[in-house]
């Protein structure tokens, strides 16, 4: 798999469209998941790059939404948030 490592200290982690396809562009090639690996205010979420939602111009996702989708908890043999 592919992680994209981040660190924002505001509520909502962006990605211009032309950055997200490179990487997407870049894991099709190599038949392998991209995953966004995302530190906020010092706890990490992992989850994957489709879970980015189009905005006006960007891509975002608000911390709230990257917890519920955060692959960490199966990682540790623990349920996702729903």
């Amino acid at each position: 798999m592919l992680i994209e490592v981040k660190s924002k200290k505001t509520p909502t982690l962006s990605f211009k469209p032309d950055y997200l396809g490179r990487l997407q562009a870049y894991a099709d090639v190599l038949q392998m998941p991209l995953l966004i690996a995302w530190k906020y205010h010092g706890i990490w979420t992992l989850f994957e790059a489709r879970h980015l939602t189009k905005a006006k111009k960007n891509f975002n996702i608000r911390y709230e939404a990257a917890i519920k989708e955060s692959l960490l908890g199966i990682l540790a043999g623990m349920s996702p948030i729903r």
